[in-house]
């Protein structure tokens, strides 16, 4: 059908990201913190595997319904977008790692003028939206249990490393900008 080429083309456009945006090289004193990501692609590989598995293998499945694939895919399709986007907006400081540096300009344009974190928005849109796609209530259960706290737990992370490195500057901005989710966290 029409949607699962659709499907398979977000997928594409998803993974392409690998190939298009390399991390940047560290400048000298940065502060890095790597096994968080690790723990971010066992948990979205995980999600998605698990999504594909319940469908394929008809167990913890949601009813089937049309409205619900159409959302899958509208949920990961803006996540890749929202991906993408957050990305380029992020230029050169883009780092699948935590990487922080005493000296940075905090971004303010594009996604980041409302949210701290697009990019981990980003993988729980893909996730969540993989996984109604696939009409997987395991999937789902999944992205809740593995995905989420992995994100969380990275953004806590990520915040205290850059409130010590950039302090004031960096709540400051905070305070202007929901943590992960527009208008609720």
């Amino acid at each position: 059908m029409w949607w699962d080429l659709l499907f398979f083309l977000i997928t594409a456009v998803w993974l392409m990201e690998f190939v298009l945006f390399r991390d940047r090289k560290p400048k000298e004193g940065t502060k890095r913190e790597k096994q968080s990501f690790v723990w971010i692609a066992a948990a979205v590989s995980g999600s998605v595997i698990i999504s594909v598995t319940s469908r394929e293998l008809v167990f913890f499945r949601l009813q089937e319904h049309g409205t619900l694939l159409m959302s899958g895919l509208l949920l990961y399709s803006w996540g890749v977008a929202l991906r993408y986007w957050g990305i380029l907006k992020l230029g050169r400081m883009f780092s699948r790692d935590v990487a922080v540096e005493s000296a940075v300009d905090l971004v303010s344009s594009g996604p980041y003028r409302t949210l701290r974190h697009p990019l981990y928005t980003a993988l729980l849109f893909c996730t969540a939206g993989i996984a109604l796609y696939m009409g997987s209530a395991a999937g789902l259960a999944a992205v809740i249990v593995f995905v989420l706290p992995a994100l969380l737990i990275r953004m806590k992370l990520e915040e205290r490393m850059l409130t010590d490195a950039l302090g004031e500057g960096y709540q400051t901005w905070c305070s202007s900008r929901y943590r992960f989710i527009p208008y609720v966290y």
